[in-house]
């Protein structure tokens, strides 16, 4: 939990691959009034007329109405020190909100910001130019209408689709400047059939995953109908979850079912062929969210992409699963990363769960949802991910607790496989040796004598002993070894170590020395 794979980019290394710490957060701004209020979504906007930086447009829920801010940056600071200074607009605008179903979503284009499914039933538009807010319009609407189900923004043409309100077909809309829509005839679809997840635009071409499979659209250049499918570009893989769906790179990654239909895998698509990114670990993760909580486990799941340490990320935050499993395109390797809650003393999922880039930084919104009991909040944090570990630089709570001063650090842990006779003799373990990249504590206050703290179980982690705590070396002590030394007998050993110093924690290797009984 909250380490993650890196390759040794050198044959002298101790290990081929060790683990390292998951970036911490730092508090970029806080945002709303003295009221709960859940980020429901942001995305960077291209730079405003008169200035350099990028803004960022933002929609937070405040009892039942949907709010829009804008932030922007301070130019002059950022110039003489390259330092941003958050600004928070006054309210762009205050409509009445949606149905969780159906959250807001943003898609812009160099001229105009729209988001969807908030003041009625389809959404507003924002001029970047003017900030003038209006409603979106339909030519014609379906008799039953609900919100857009999803959107996008490709050759010219913001293009969205809605479900009738019995689900017997899609409702295909576009636009050529995001404030009048228009209804397509290139696309409408039998729901029962194979129903339309989400639509992504990728390389200049519209992509419709749908729940049994994905067709590819290209633009034609017709007013009137300005894309067609491409009939060779089909995909026989479905889409079981829209929120899951990612674009990352030339990859679009989204979660489907299993070759036999009764288990989830997740996969990415380039080209003709969908290939399987999961391992059983993940899958059975799935499967046992849904064996808990049944469909609504798997549509709580929320995914985000996110740039770190020069690697492409891919994270599927599980809410009632308490867990944010991260796919890391560099080393194809899955981990584990949570927030621990100080008040139950439990993981759940990552606290930035919208996430995306703003003028070069990598930027988290903070999660709130109804089942937390924070009323008495300020607002929610953004903060910037920030790769420096330092003192400062923690996993912070929440704005009310990072106001008063208390954060919460990030703990980290990794258990091991089992150790086990396979002819059931007895097994002693004389030590057990950690080999850190040490000697680069922080000078000074928490993480000046970093420490690990080891657990034991002889029940294959059912139950854990009491935990046994050493130092892996203060700063400049570059020689010193971590080790425990007599753990005892037992016909099974799991180990568990835990580490919650904010330091750039390296674990390369780990020896363990057993002997056998008769």
């Amino acid at each position: 939990m909250n380490l993650m794979v890196e390759r040794a980019d050198s044959k002298e290394a101790a290990a081929p691959a060790a683990l390292i710490g998951t970036p911490g957060l730092s508090i970029m701004t806080i945002v709303g009034a003295a009221t709960s209020a859940p980020l429901r979504a942001m995305l960077e906007l291209p730079p405003l007329a008169g200035s350099r930086l990028n803004s960022l447009l933002i929609v937070m829920k405040v009892g039942a109405s949907d709010i829009v801010y804008l932030i922007t940056c301070d130019e002059t600071e950022f110039a003489a020190t390259g330092n941003m200074v958050y600004t928070l607009s006054a309210a762009i605008t205050n409509q009445p909100g949606f149905d969780a179903d159906y959250p807001p979503m943003i898609v812009a284009s160099p001229v105009t910001a729209v988001i969807s499914n908030i003041g009625g039933l389809i959404g507003i538009y924002y001029t970047l130019a003017s900030g003038a807010v209006g409603t979106m319009t339909l030519d014609a609407a379906p008799t039953s209408a609900i919100p857009f189900a999803d959107m996008t923004h490709l050759a010219g043409y913001f293009v969205a689709y809605m479900k009738s309100g019995t689900g017997a077909f899609h409702y295909i809309f576009y636009s050529a400047n995001g404030i009048a829509w228009v209804s397509a005839d290139f696309f409408t679809a039998e729901a029962d059939s194979s129903e339309v997840v989400k639509l992504v635009e990728k390389n200049g071409h519209l992509w419709v995953l749908k729940s049994k499979c994905i067709q590819v659209f290209a633009p034609t250049g017709q007013a009137n109908n300005p894309f067609a499918p491409i009939q060779s570009a089909t995909i026989q893989k479905g889409c079981r979850s829209k929120e899951t769906v990612r674009l990352i790179g030339n990859y679009i990654y989204f979660l489907g079912n299993s070759e036999d239909g009764s288990g989830f895998v997740v996969y990415r698509v380039a080209g003709s062929e969908a290939q399987r990114v999961s391992n059983g670990f993940v899958e059975k993760k799935l499967q046992d969210i849904f064996d808990a909580f049944g469909p609504a486990g798997i549509n709580d799941i929320v995914a985000s992409n996110a740039v770190e340490r020069g690697r492409n990320l891919y994270k599927l935050h599980c809410h009632r699963g308490k867990t944010t499993m991260v796919f890391d395109e560099l080393t194809g390797e899955w981990h584990e990363r949570g927030f621990l809650n100080p008040s139950t003393g439990e993981y759940e999922e990552e606290l930035g769960t919208i996430e995306c880039s703003f003028n070069g930084k990598h930027i988290a919104g903070e999660r709130r949802d109804g089942l937390v009991a924070d009323a008495t909040l300020p607002g929610f944090g953004i903060y910037e991910v920030s790769e420096q570990f330092t003192e400062n630089n923690v996993w912070y709570t929440d704005s009310v607790a990072h106001a008063a001063g208390v954060d919460t650090i990030i703990r980290r842990e990794r258990i091991s496989p089992q150790f086990s006779d396979p002819d059931g003799r007895l097994l002693t373990c004389s030590e057990l040796e950690l080999l850190f990249e040490n000697g680069f504590a922080n000078s000074n206050g928490q993480g000046s004598d970093p420490k690990v703290t080891l657990y034991i179980s002889h029940d294959g982690g059912n139950t854990w002993g009491n935990g046994i705590t050493r130092s892996i070396g203060m700063i400049g002590k570059y020689k010193d070894r971590c080790v425990f030394h007599r753990l005892g007998s037992s016909h099974k050993f799991t180990f568990k170590i835990e580490m919650t110093d904010p330091i750039a924690w390296k674990l390369a290797n780990a020896n363990a020395t057993f002997s056998v009984g008769e």
